[in-house]
């Protein structure tokens, strides 16, 4: 199974607060990162481990700036990408992305940079970066073959139909794109109360106990899906006891998603004084947003959309 890809970020001590954002925005979308504050720690040695890095990245990336272009550490490192970028057995791309007006080094000048010069620029660049990573030939094989079945999550429809405290029941309709041939995705399945029945349109189901509460589906397509194919699934299923302890449900994504819509639907003779949803984005650490929906005629509709998801989202819905 191929490692995921790999990018080496050079770059400066003085701008380690612009490349602790790089390095969270990289990984947030399963790209491994090789970056000094994430691999060298005390009792290691600096050169082995930079070496080590030097040898094992895909994508050479360089923070050019008025501390980095006469950093040695820098420079240093610049050489080998070139070297690196030279072989025809370690061919590696470089991406320059320039922080500051500075002198762009010789070898670099003919190299179209990503400007990241002002905080209100970093969202719409950072995409482009993204774009350039993921998109690229070369490596949208190797990006996230091994992660999460290796398919984006084009959108994700869950309605959640509550009938009352004892029983619900759940529709999630999905529109996937595989980066490769497969055959079946594996979704945890964690929940409080009984699983009375399911239904899968496009194929079997395997389930296996792997805690007290959780169970890990492998959903079986009835036949392989083919690379850059969109396909289109329906899963549901019935609970009965889910919320008589809690009134809470979790979601979790762990795919790059592009939308996910919630609509949820209460019993008019049992409707919930307060409801609300809150968004844990999972980086090197939770980032919570707590989000306030009205409830219109038993209803209530929330939709997500981003361009660049993060690599596990998760979702609370609270209601009293």
């Amino acid at each position: 199974m191929p490692k995921n890809l790999t990018c080496f970020i050079s770059h400066n001590s003085k701008d380690k607060p612009f490349a602790n954002r790089l390095c969270a925005t990289l990984e947030s979308q399963g790209i491994n990162t090789w970056y000094d504050k994430n691999q060298i720690f005390p009792g290691d040695s600096i050169t082995d481990k930079v070496q080590y890095g030097l040898q094992n990245y895909d994508i050479f990336i360089i923070i050019l700036s008025n501390n980095s272009i006469n950093a040695p550490w820098v420079k240093e490192e610049l050489r080998v990408a070139y070297q690196n970028r030279l072989s025809e057995s370690k061919q590696k791309r470089i991406i320059p992305l320039l922080l500051d007006n500075c002198e762009i080094p010789l070898f670099l000048k003919d190299y179209l940079y990503i400007p990241f010069k002002t905080q209100s620029q970093y969202s719409k660049s950072a995409n482009l970066l993204l774009d350039a990573i993921i998109f690229d030939k070369e490596y949208l094989k190797k990006y996230k073959a091994n992660y999460s079945g290796g398919f984006f999550l084009n959108e994700v429809k869950v309605n959640l139909n509550i009938e009352d405290h004892s029983l619900c029941s759940i529709s999630e309709t999905f529109s996937i794109t595989p980066l490769k041939k497969i055959q079946k995705i594996t979704k945890d399945f964690v929940f409080d109360g009984q699983l009375l029945s399911i239904n899968f349109d496009s194929g079997q189901i395997s389930k296996n106990k792997i805690r007290a509460n959780t169970e890990r589906w492998e959903l079986i397509f009835d036949k392989p899906i083919l690379p850059k194919r969109a396909l289109s699934f329906h899963l549901g299923y019935k609970l009965r006891d889910e919320f008589r302890v809690s009134q809470n449900w979790f979601y979790t994504i762990d795919s790059p998603t592009r939308l996910i819509e919630f609509r949820i639907t209460f019993n008019k003779t049992n409707l919930p004084n307060d409801f609300r949803i809150k968004y844990f984005q999972t980086l090197t650490k939770m980032k919570e947003k707590i989000l306030k929906k009205k409830i219109i005629n038993g209803d209530i509709c929330f939709t997500h959309r981003i361009k660049y998801p993060t690599y596990k989202d998760r979702f609370e819905l609270e209601w009293t």
